[in-house]
């Protein structure tokens, strides 16, 4: 047997492995390069490797690079060329038994050297099984005849409508998306959790395919946008008070997000009346927490409260109250539960205060008001009850002293971003940005979710796109607009990878037209189990009376689907419209729509598995995104923002 082997600079070391462990195989190899770390076009040798098997130089070939698309697509632009990218040692087996591939694609990126030496010998181990197969793998070959005739077909249709957005739309198929997603959901991105090594590799993978595609990093650089995180779980904690100790979760709670750890001795002053404020410059603020027929309200005023305090320069605000336990238990399992949260030091402007905010039982308080005017705590709720508005005091006999038991890792994860610069000099300063999340929710005792539909299947949708469009780029027919095609993490973790991307956009937002957000599409839901062609809308006719018009004539002239508006309301229970990425679009006043297909059985469960995807459904859904985009890239006049948004932004 001989086998031509070749690579870019992805890892030539790999190649090296592999040649001598055919050699041990007594199989003889044509080394074909590229042998050095020095950055080279894939293209090259990836075709001298095809033209090796195509003139029968060779029994077969290997291919590597860093996600094996780029050497794949080449290769199979040769005659007898059927090149197959494989990833694990099944799938190897499987592209010779059902493909009869003659050319194996590593991506060298997502495998160990052990891996790809398991996945070579599986392929090379497999005989092709024939039979309907056969049959198969002889409708994806033509003959020189048939390919002269349809590219003059072609040509002369193209020449009448250079540009026309249909054969762009229809390069996106079911089987390039399953490609794909057979990648980024299987068991080796273990489930894609935020910050770990699986989102890694999908963040990797997506940028590989962006630069397979001819897309520049948007900086010059990279693909990726930095998005500095906090992973941290509340172990206890405890305040001390007059020297009396009080338990965290039994005698008090705090706001979420409390970024202080300890406090030690602060002075505390109790603000009874709001309207006048003694001078709390770093100090604690105590205050009475809202009641009504004896139920404490705990919410009610308070954070224009924590605002006022934080203004003023106050340290904490102390909040008491009469009943602890209803909020107690409503509030214990996102007090301890492992939470991430944005890497921010200082809130946003608008984004109200982090100040540290307590609320305490009152039945811990009772040597809190020794020494000073209230006396007790019955005293000044007495006087309340009468009506009776206390004065503001220092409570003299009283410190606040806290320590919280917080483990806590700073981590920084990445968006992922394809930007296709518009043709038009002046309409390329607006941007259309088509989103998904390639993030999932990782292995939850001891059993990956891989995420296919939630959101692999918007994932990979994007992927598509930006090979449309980069289809239309390089016939010259690229869109007037700039467009970002952009994967954001974190969108399990509370949406934090585009509310990143939203406070440092690479363009300004105010120049950001709109955003199509692709969110769970693969798969249907019991209200629509017996018919898949549908897709859920939410938002387009929220701020732009012309997008919800554009989105409906695109489906109208190419995909005719159902648009089911059943979710696009302020009062859905289920509150989708802030469930995913759009949101953070929205809220800066950005038409958006969020393209869904409902939630199913295996939703944030183990069986959310490739298989069980609807690759023509998804297929069908990206070409209405492709058409929708393309009509807001390319059409004369920015749509408008006309219409005031009945969602309440939270």
């Amino acid at each position: 047997m001989r086998i031509s082997i070749g690579g870019d600079h992805a890892d030539p070391s790999l190649k090296k492995v592999l040649i001598e462990h055919l050699g041990n195989k007594n199989i003889e190899t044509i080394n074909r390069g590229t042998d050095t770390n020095d950055s080279v076009d894939y293209p090259d040798f990836a075709h001298a490797v095809a033209t090796d098997v195509s003139e029968g130089e060779v029994d077969c070939g290997i291919l590597i690079c860093g996600s094996a698309n780029g050497v794949a697509m080449t290769a199979n632009k040769h005659q007898e060329v059927r090149a197959g990218l494989a990833w694990n040692p099944e799938v190897a087996r499987l592209v010779k038994q059902h493909n009869n591939a003659n050319v194996l694609c590593i991506p060298a990126r997502f495998v160990s050297h052990s891996e790809a030496i398991e996945i070579l010998n599986a392929f090379l181990d497999e005989q092709f099984e024939g039979g309907r197969h056969a049959r198969r793998v002889g409708k994806i070959a033509c003959s020189l005849l048939f390919l002269l005739v349809s590219t003059f077909g072609l040509l002369n249709a193209q020449t009448s409508e250079i540009g026309a957005p249909e054969v762009y739309a229809n390069s996106i198929v079911a089987e390039d998306l399953k490609s794909h997603l057979m990648v980024v959901a299987s068991d080796a991105f273990e489930g894609r959790e935020t910050g770990e090594p699986g989102a890694e590799k999908a963040a990797a993978y997506i940028s590989s395919h962006f630069e397979s595609l001819g897309i520049a990093p948007f900086d010059g650089k990279t693909y990726y946008q930095d998005v500095p995180l906090v992973r941290s779980q509340i172990q206890g904690g405890t305040a001390v008070v007059a020297g009396e100790s009080m338990v965290f979760l039994d005698d008090f709670l705090f706001y979420p997000g409390i970024k202080d750890g300890s406090m030690e001795g602060l002075a505390m002053v109790v603000v009874a009346d709001t309207a006048e404020w003694p001078d709390v410059t770093g100090k604690a603020v105590v205050m009475k927490a809202a009641s009504k027929e004896g139920e404490t309200n705990w919410q009610r005023g308070l954070n224009d409260s924590r605002i006022k305090a934080s203004e003023k320069g106050a340290r904490a605000v102390i909040v008491v109250g009469d009943d602890l336990s209803t909020l107690r238990s409503r509030m214990k399992p996102w007090l301890t539960r492992k939470s991430m949260t944005l890497d921010r030091s200082e809130a946003l402007v608008g984004d109200g205060t982090r100040i540290p905010t307590f609320l305490v039982s009152a039945a811990s308080t009772s040597n809190w008001w020794k020494g000073s005017a209230l006396k007790s705590w019955k005293k000044w709720t007495k006087a309340e009850r009468k009506g009776k508005t206390m004065a503001s005091c220092v409570l003299p006999e009283a410190t606040w002293s806290f320590e919280l038991l917080r483990d806590e890792e700073h981590i920084v994860s990445q968006n992922v971003l394809g930007y296709i610069p518009g043709r038009d000099s002046l309409l390329a300063e607006e941007l259309i940005v088509i989103t998904s999340h390639y993030d999932h929710v990782g292995i939850i005792d001891g059993e990956i979710h891989n995420g296919a539909d939630d959101d692999g299947s918007g994932t990979v949708t994007v992927l598509e796109l930006a090979e449309a469009y980069m289809k239309a780029v390089n016939e010259g027919n690229g869109p007037r607009r700039s467009v970002l095609l952009m994967t954001v993490v974190g969108e399990e973790k509370g949406l934090l990878g585009s509310e990143w991307y939203a406070d440092h956009p690479i363009w300004p937002l105010e120049n950001t037209v709109a955003n199509l957000n692709v969110d769970m599409i693969g798969r249907v839901d019991e209200a629509h189990a017996d018919d898949n062609r549908y897709v859920y809308l939410i938002g387009s006719d929220k701020l732009s009376s012309e997008l919800h018009a554009i989105s409906e004539e695109a489906n109208t002239k190419h995909t005719n689907l159902a648009l089911d508006y059943t979710f696009n309301a302020p009062d859905d229970p289920n509150r989708f419209y802030y469930r995913s990425d759009h949101y953070n679009f929205a809220k800066n006043n950005i038409p958006v729509i969020f393209y869904f297909s409902g939630v199913h059985e295996d939703y944030h469960r183990p069986g959310d598995d490739p298989e069980k995807v609807m690759y023509g459904k998804t297929a069908e859904i990206g070409r209405l995104i492709f058409h929708t985009s393309w009509k807001l890239a390319n059409q004369d006049k920015r749509i408008e923002v006309d219409r005031v948004n009945d969602f309440p932004t939270k």
